[in-house]
């Protein structure tokens, strides 16, 4: 049995409730009522007792206390987690396979040093394994992700312009740009600067592009978090553990109780997809041609919307849900509807610090009752949110298995719309990044309509990506400023 397997096999024990650690450095073992050690299990812990021994104490397990989620095991190759393979098997058969590309332009302070940048990346990637991975197929032709030690495979590139107009058209085509997965690292690094007629740099900013296989939008300010400390000389602590002990983790994890199950089966039973208007026919095929609009409310507006959440005592993503579902009933005529959105999937607290794609899609089952009035309606969006998190631990692949007969190749599974905030006040603490608003979407859309919200802590700033195929941009303005209308109408009460 190989070092994985092991760790495969001391999760099955785990699963069942069963703690192993060590004491005096023997192992102990406690069951729960109930649960008795088959003879499998124990001739198990019998032949690899030095290696569980081994493993106990790599990871300082000495107590029934100390027994962890998730196990460091030091391996540098591994198969992919649930959420890595979904996006694997889209990377490698669907046409436009940049739609996962992760992208952000930052503004540079023309006191950066870019080397340093360079040398602070590398500093992030020794940090995160992940960053520094490339995914191989073994002899059954499954996917699996193997760390390298050199930076041969990674991409940093530099470009010199004479006008913003160009630099545009280059920021542009570098965040389309796919990313080889099999022999890049999935991060690749760009400079550009915009020269003077006198060959002198006017400004300077740089773009990181990551594949959506190795980061979410947690794992984004995780990155900046740590590249700035890199920059500014700070040591950057070495992880408990990697994304692949993770992954090995998840794969073995993926137990989804009766309990969580029955609640999905009761909250979707009997939902309806949502039908906005649309400008033209569905194709019969998935098209990602997106376009995006976006509006900033001001800093009155967005800190009376702050102020009025936090009198209802909920959070910001629930108030502008709210808002989001009036706008939606309005266009569609239905009190009763499905949305998307994402959770950060982040319960384990050896994940706060780790760089990886965890999220996951979420369903929400609107059903407009306002006969209490607008707050108390947000109220109820609200308490709706908090309850769905302690069952948001099942694959959105699951819950399409139980609810889609057969797919639509011209829809998304179950919903076609998308919710989502993000907090992007990522500006480093000397100015030195400094995010560009204006490259923050993507031409890309993965969803009929995605609407998504910003906070740089000053303003909140909305946008609608939306599918060209479906939509004239008029009608996506007339949605938007509805919306704004609606969330302006509520700060009133």
């Amino acid at each position: 049995m190989n070092s994985k397997n092991i760790f495969i096999s001391l999760y099955e024990l785990f699963g069942l409730g069963i703690k192993i650690w060590l004491e005096d450095q023997k192992i102990k073992v406690l069951l729960p009522t109930g649960v008795v050690l088959s003879d499998d299990m124990k001739q198990f812990i019998k032949k690899y007792k030095v290696s569980i021994v081994d493993i106990l104490n790599d990871n300082k397990v000495f107590s029934s206390l100390d027994v962890l989620p998730i196990l460091k095991t030091n391996l540098k190759k591994s198969p992919l987690s649930p959420a890595q393979e979904r996006l694997w098997f889209i990377d490698q058969y669907e046409s436009f396979n940049a739609i996962y590309n992760v992208t952000v332009a930052m503004r540079v302070s023309k006191t950066a040093d870019k080397q340093k940048i360079r040398k602070s990346l590398y500093k992030v990637m020794d940090r995160h394994h992940a960053l520094r991975s490339i995914i191989k197929i073994n002899e059954d032709d499954m996917p699996y992700q193997l760390v390298q030690d050199e930076y041969q495979n990674l991409q940093i590139f530099s470009y010199a312009t004479r006008t913003f107009e160009e630099m545009d058209k280059l920021i542009k085509k570098e965040f389309i740009k796919p990313i080889d997965l099999e022999h890049e690292y999935p991060v690749r690094l760009a400079f550009f600067d915009v020269l003077s007629d006198c060959g002198d740099i006017t400004e300077s900013y740089m773009t990181i592009v990551m594949h959506h296989i190795v980061t979410d939008w947690w794992s984004m300010k995780v990155f900046f978090n740590d590249l700035e400390k890199a920059y500014l000389g700070q040591k950057l602590e070495t992880l408990p553990i990697q994304y692949l002990d993770y992954a090995i983790w998840a794969r073995q994890s993926i137990h989804i109780n009766k309990k969580t199950l029955d609640f999905w089966k009761k909250y979707l039973t009997g939902y309806e997809q949502l039908y906005l208007y649309m400008d033209r026919e569905r194709p019969r095929e998935l098209d990602y041609k997106g376009a995006n609009i976006q509006v900033s409310l001001n800093t009155d507006l967005s800190e009376r919307v702050r102020c009025l959440a936090k009198t209802l005592h909920v959070s910001l993503y629930s108030y502008l849900l709210s808002s989001f579902y009036l706008l939606l009933n309005i266009y569609s005529n239905q009190e009763d509807f499905v949305i998307g959105t994402v959770m950060a999937n982040r319960q384990e607290a050896q994940l706060e610090e780790l760089i990886g794609v965890f999220v996951n899609t979420i369903i929400l089952r609107c059903k407009m009752v306002l006969t209490d009035g607008l707050l108390n309606f947000v109220k109820e969006v609200s308490g709706n949110i908090i309850n769905i998190q302690a069952y948001q631990n099942i694959p959105f692949e699951k819950i399409v298995d139980m609810f889609v007969e057969s797919k639509d190749p011209g829809r998304n599974p179950i919903f076609q719309i998308m919710f989502f905030t993000e907090d992007i006040s990522s500006s480093t603490s000397d100015n030195m990044f400094i995010p560009c608003k204006k490259y923050m979407s993507s031409d890309f859309a993965k969803f009929d309509l995605t609407v998504s919200w910003h906070d740089d802590g000053d303003n909140l700033s909305c946008n609608f990506n939306y599918r060209t195929s479906l939509f004239e941009q008029s009608t996506i303005e007339g949605y938007m400023q509805t919306y704004i209308k609606i969330i302006e109408r509520m700060v009133e009460f």
